[in-house]
């Protein structure tokens, strides 16, 4: 019964001896033994997915001693399927995970670059999206602990490190996070002088968060324990164990909870294995200690689906550890099973997990081998007898007809009983309707958790109906599961009345998104009802992570005569992590409260995918005309090999009423040069604005290639200066930075403004199809931000022209512009920008950003960077090895110094 492979070695089977309350043996026996390759694996989580795979992540060390994370995967049988990377790189240490409702998986731990929380989620075996976890004061955090609160919100515990340093003190952390909407609500615990922190949290069933951790305080450790309501605002019970510690906290099934973890014996010579147990108001009902081994603890535990508790962790017997399991009645208190795995020489039981049939995995690791583990409980399948599921169900409509009529609201309560001898374990509930016009547009999924025999669960929720339905019977569809297994499926029969329907129609533009560009949605809706929809509220839904909706997507108190319409506009980025279909699923809700009718519309808006590899091409020697261009050309990922975009530093709390455009044009048309590695300026400009200075992602706008209308659009014409980023900002409120990489030109005359180039202009025609400095300036003064900084990499030395000798560059008097302005170009009067090959960026924009990543032009070392001390480090005449004016003579002979007007010269970049 052995076999060999590239991965795993079968070591054999281990028999188990439980001795049951009644005094009879039962031979328990571990099925299988699946060890790790060396390399200090240590089981961290155990998950069986839908498909009924049994998931198994580990973290430890390869063999360079550096971080990894890896999943095993088996059959439900035990037979290794495959071994993987999990996809969060090597300075995050996982700590926990967790399978979301919606299939996508939610890592948690700890980045050790920067020391902060790590939340990311994934898809398959996609990277994970890291979730934007910001802590109060930008304090180090390490998360311990997921646990899923509803189908959006997740509660995280573990530890915030101390502003001071991570070796000045922690306070305990909880936090929940609302996924769809990518918000986090924060609740800290400490008190002074003491360190804290939380390794466990649970949600129980009347909403309450339990969480368990340690104190220490004056060279001892206690085990802490705290209870908060359902919205962490208020700690109902606190309570500390001398010299001890919590590792899990785990849900009884009669609404109560308990924890475990070891406790010292009073001689502080030897751990103790230790838990206890609570009733639903927070009464202590039960406490063990172990007395049985020299040094032992429980590492993990939970309520089995018999009514049991069962714990694992280790036991030091003749100066060894053993892994140990133990098994407990927690009805009549009594110790059913404990059985040290002797079958190692050294070994750690670290994760439990309960298979859907009943059956228990433990794995754990070797110590001595650095390898780890993992077995499954062969014995008598628990599941034999299935939990038993019973549903009823009532619908009550608003005005109590027995019918739901158009628009109207209609509640659904659901009673779900357990009458079999088995729990049903993590169970879900799914709702569905056979017809949209019942307002549950997509298939629904409640979580209902455990529901242990003789439990009953209720369940509650309100729709509202589309404004137009048509009469007849429509059903509603309910499904009652746990993963792998369908107990029990019912269909509601719903009676619909026709009534007075909003007829309301509506156009979109555009109809294609790319992903990660942000794009401005016009939505035209035109009300074709005989009547007019008095107080609106209308919304735009996505529920999907990977979809931000921002700007104009919740509007109340609208009015829409009848035959009027009217024009809104919001803003729409799709992440690049997005897998769901073509089509985005986005819906226009539309209420009118007056009439007491509503409609759902899902929006027609398709994703445009982007070419999966793009590559960098060197310019041909002839300028190419319009129709030789290719489309944009550029390798927009960062190069591990390019020194500035290798590490790029994330030390700055995300601002969301900062705003910025990036533009970077590189194709042009008409005959005028390409500018080679505009676009690579402005992506990774754009990646520093949102990692180190703090920019929302959905807050910058990124522009390669663009056209005079872009420009307009943004900026305003001579006519108008609220152009979009006039319209985005916060007056008084904002920050606003503007970079532009591309051509420059002089006007043909000295009465004649400078341009910055679009894509699109005419050379023999700038005056027409430029976009003229002056006037750039001039709007861009205009706009009420608290601090507008405008960054232009380009040359204004005629190259764009044929024949034209260079003219002076016109910088407009400090006095005409607004005082909360500055500009900061590459260069002054006529010189000619320097581009380096080996770097793919421009000599200006590469020390720009060397400046930022290395601090190094934080000039007066008080941890901020200033636009006046950027300025300095790049014209420093003392250290050349970042000086753009002699660089540029020592690579290409030219003269090059960049330069800064405007008032506002203490504009802070950046700050630690």
């Amino acid at each position: 019964m052995s076999r060999t492979n590239q991965l795993f070695r079968y070591v054999g089977l281990y028999v188990l001896i439980a001795c049951l309350g009644t005094g009879q043996i039962n031979a328990s026996l571990f099925q299988w033994v699946q060890r790790f390759p060396s390399g200090g694996l240590t089981p961290i989580k155990i998950l069986f997915s839908p498909d009924q795979t049994i998931y198994l992540y580990a973290n430890g060390l390869d063999e360079n001693y550096r971080n990894v994370n890896r999943l095993f995967m088996f059959d439900r049988s035990g037979n290794f399927l495959l071994k993987q990377s999990v996809p969060l790189g090597t300075s995050v240490v996982l700590t926990d995970v967790l399978l979301l409702p919606g299939g996508e998986t939610l890592y948690v731990g700890q980045d050790e670059n920067d020391f902060s929380g790590y939340v990311g989620i994934a898809t398959g075996s996609q990277s994970a999206q890291r979730f934007p976890l910001q802590t109060p004061e930008n304090r180090p955090l390490a998360v311990k602990s997921a646990t899923i609160k509803d189908r959006s919100r997740v509660l995280l515990a573990g530890c915030l490190e101390s502003p001071k340093g991570i070796l000045e003190g922690r306070d305990g952390y909880l936090a929940f996070l609302d996924i769809p909407n990518q918000k986090v609500f924060h609740r800290v615990l400490g008190k002074p002088g003491i360190e804290e922190g939380l390794n466990s949290a649970v949600v129980l069933s009347d909403g309450r968060v339990v969480a368990g951790g340690y104190e220490y305080q004056d060279g001892q450790y206690n085990g802490w324990l705290v209870v908060l309501d359902s919205t962490l605002t208020r700690v109902l019970l606190e309570k500390q164990f001398p010299n001890g510690w919590v590792n899990r906290v785990f849900r009884m099934p009669d609404g109560g909870w308990g924890i475990l973890g070891y406790r010292f014996s009073e001689t502080q010579r030897e751990k103790n294995a230790w838990f206890v147990v609570f009733d639903k108001n927070m009464q202590l009902r039960w406490e063990w200690q172990s007395s049985l081994w020299g040094d032992d603890e429980f590492r993990d535990g939970f309520v089995t689906v018999d009514r049991r508790l069962a714990f694992c962790g280790y036991a030091t017997l003749s100066g060894s550890r053993k892994a140990i399991f133990m098994k407990f009645d927690w009805m009549t208190r009594q110790k059913l099973f404990q059985k040290p795995l002797s079958r190692f020489k050294s070994s750690v039981a670290q994760v439990l997990y309960e298979l859907p049939t009943g059956r228990i995995l433990m794995a754990g690791e070797l110590p001595e081998s650095h390898a780890g583990f993992i077995l499954q409980e062969q014995g008598i399948n628990k599941r034999a007898y299935p939990p038993q599921i019973f549903l009823a169900y009532q619908v009550l409509d608003a005005n109590s007809n027995r019918k739901v009529e158009p628009g109207e609201n209609y509640f659904l309560k659901i009673q779900i009983d357990n009458r079999g001898k088995t729990a049903l374990k993590n169970g879900e509930l799914v709702i569905q309707a056979d017809d949209e016009g019942l307002g549950i547009l997509e298939q629904q999924v409640i979580l209902i958790g455990d529901i242990f025999p003789g439990q009953t669960r209720l369940v509650q929720r309100s729709f509202q109906a589309a404004s137009y339905i048509q009469p007849g019977v429509s059903h509603i569809y309910l499904r009652v599961r746990e993963m792998g297994n369908t107990y029990l499926e019912r269909s509601v029969k719903i009676q619909k009345a026709p009534g007075r329907s909003l007829q309301i129609s509506f156009n979109v533009f555009p109809g294609v998104v790319f992903p990660e560009d942000t794009t401005t949605v016009t939505l035209q809706i035109r009300n074709s009802s005989s009547f007019a929809a008095k107080d609106c509220r209308l919304k735009i839904l996505s529920n999907h992570p990977a979809i931000k909706l921002m700007g104009d997507v919740d509007r109340s108190q609208l009015e829409i005569g009848s035959g009027e319409e009217i024009s809104l506009e919001f803003r729409l980025f799709v992440a690049p992590t997005y897998t769901g279909p073509e089509k985005l699923p986005l819906v226009l809700y539309l209420q009118s409260r007056a009439s007491n009718l509503s409609l759902r519309r899902p929006l027609d808006i398709r994703l445009e995918k982007a070419p999966t590899e793009m590559v960098v091409t060197s310019p041909p020697a002839v300028s190419p005309t319009a129709k030789q261009l290719a489309p944009i050309d550029v390798d927009m990922r960062l190069n591990p090999e390019i020194d500035i975009e290798a590490n790029i530093p994330r030390i700055a709390k995300k601002d969301p009423l900062k705003f910025a455009v990036v533009i970077g044009n590189r194709d042009y048309r008409h005959g005028i040069a390409p500018v080679d590695y505009a676009i690579r300026d402005a992506f990774v400009f754009k990646e520093y604005l949102i990692n180190m200075l703090g920019f929302d992602e959905g807050n910058v706008f990124f522009l390669p290639n663009a056209t005079k209308s872009d420009f307009e659009r943004f900026f305003g014409d001579e006519r108008n200066v609220r152009g979009k980023l006039y319209n985005s900002i916060v007056p008084g409120k904002s920050d606003v930075i503007v970079f532009y990489s591309g051509h420059g030109a002089p006007g043909r005359s000295k009465d004649e403004d400078n341009y910055l180039v679009p894509v699109d202009a005419d050379p023999n025609f700038l005056r027409m199809t430029g976009y003229p400095l002056n006037q750039f300036y001039q709007n861009i003064s205009q706009i009420p931000a608290r601090n507008i900084l405008v960054i232009i990499d380009a040359c204004f030395s005629g190259q764009v022209y044929q024949g034209i000798s260079p003219i002076f560059v016109y910088v407009p008097p400090e006095e005409r512009v607004a005082p909360h302005f500055i500009a900061l170009t590459s260069t002054s009067e006529t010189e000619t920008s320097v581009w380096l090959e080996d770097k793919r960026h421009s000599l200006f924009t590469y020390l720009f950003l060397k400046g930022l990543q290395t601090f190094e032009a934080d000039r007066n070392r008080d941890l901020k960077i200033t636009i006046k001390e950027m300025y300095e480090y790049l014209t420093d005449p003392i250290n050349l090895s970042h000086s753009i004016p002699y660089l540029a003579r020592k690579l290409r002979n030219v003269e090059q110094r960049p330069s800064l007007f405007g008032k506002n010269v203490q504009f802070i970049l950046v700050e630690r």
